[in-house]
């Protein structure tokens, strides 16, 4: 009797740790317990998100270009995305591009203005986002803008003011001076420069022609003037993509002569791009003042960057000036000329 009672109650133990060992989840090998030891890959908070900059140029050419790839190589060196826009020159265009900037929620701007006015929307609205700005090349006035990385484009101007200077034998001359675009304020230092190097030289007498940078306007000015005043000194050329229009004009009116060759009327010019290096190469071009691109470029990224990181930029406004090279060693300082490499 005993014996049964206890097999029934072994049965009823057996049948009611069955039913409990139904009611646990089953472990599969898609879902392992987790472990101290293989914690859940998920990403850290304090992982750095990957900085993002917005560019918008003006227009792209060499010079673009050259500080362009300044910009790229810090942008390497420091793990950021670029987003590239180019203007056209068009003011319009680069606001609406810098608003789809905004609207992208990019970390920052880099900009280099069409107009350092009509440009001045785009930015409030960039200060309105809480999106830093940087300009590089062109300067705009904005209190928005963190760093300006841009050219000495008085001390360029002046360089070649005091080699004109220096080529002066007291005789009463003309000077041609073309101009850039007077709504740029390179334009605008390179032309104060070489007339505040040129100031004390009461023999020389100074014709202003205005350009707007375009290369043709730069032909006509330089042959109307050849054809008013055949016994034109000197030339300034405020930047060397104009050099073969000025070329041109020197040939057509048989004016074309190297330095220290008879007839020859003394040419200098800003930039080092690579018409400006060939004709000084050449020697029908004095001198070209070389401006140091990569490195505006790169100075540009790199404060965009302490900005955007909480950091504030040494200088806010940082200028940096070019080098005179002339007919005599431009060659020989080719390493030197950014754009002897675009040949």
């Amino acid at each position: 009797m005993k014996s049964r009672i206890g097999l029934t109650v072994l049965c009823l133990v057996l049948a009611l740790s069955l039913v409990l060992a139904g009611c646990a989840p089953a472990a599969t090998p898609s879902t392992p317990a987790a472990t101290p030891s293989t914690p859940a890959a998920t990403p850290s908070p304090t992982e750095k998100k990957q900085i993002v900059i917005g560019v918008s140029l003006d227009k792209l050419f060499l010079g673009r270009q050259a500080e362009m790839s300044g910009v790229r190589d810090a942008a390497k060196k420091l793990g950021v995305v670029l987003w590239e826009l180019v203007a056209d020159n068009d003011p319009q265009l680069q606001n609406t591009q810098i608003e789809s900037f905004i609207t992208k929620g990019v970390d920052g701007i880099m900009i280099v203005a069409v107009d350092n006015k009509a440009i001045l929307t785009a930015i409030d609205k960039a200060k309105a986002a809480g999106i830093p700005v940087v300009t590089f090349d062109r300067k705009v006035e904005h209190e928005w803008v963190a760093y300006h990385a841009g050219l000495d484009s008085y001390a360029d101007g002046k360089a070649c003011g005091e080699y004109v200077k220096s080529q002066n034998d007291g005789k009463p001359h003309l000077v041609l001076e073309l101009l850039g675009a007077l709504n740029d304020d390179n334009a605008i230092q390179r032309r104060n420069g070489f007339d505040d190097a040129l100031k004390g030289e009461t023999n020389l007498t100074i014709v202003q022609e205005p350009t707007d940078w375009n290369a043709d306007k730069a032909l006509s000015a330089v042959a109307n003037t050849l054809t008013a005043h055949p016994d034109l000194w000197a030339i300034q050329v405020p930047s060397d993509f104009m050099q073969d229009s000025i070329k041109t004009a020197l040939q057509e009116a048989g004016k074309l002569h190297k330095a220290g060759e008879p007839g020859h009327i003394i040419v200098t010019t800003i930039d080092g791009a690579e018409p400006g290096y060939r004709a000084t190469v050449e020697g029908w071009t004095d001198g070209v003042v070389a401006l140091p691109l990569f490195d505006l470029g790169r100075s540009a990224l790199e404060n965009i960057v302490k900005v955007i990181q909480g950091g504030t930029p040494a200088v806010k406004d940082q200028r940096f000036p070019g080098t005179l090279y002339t007919y005599q060693n431009a060659e020989q300082n080719a390493d030197k000329i950014w754009g002897s490499s675009f040949k």
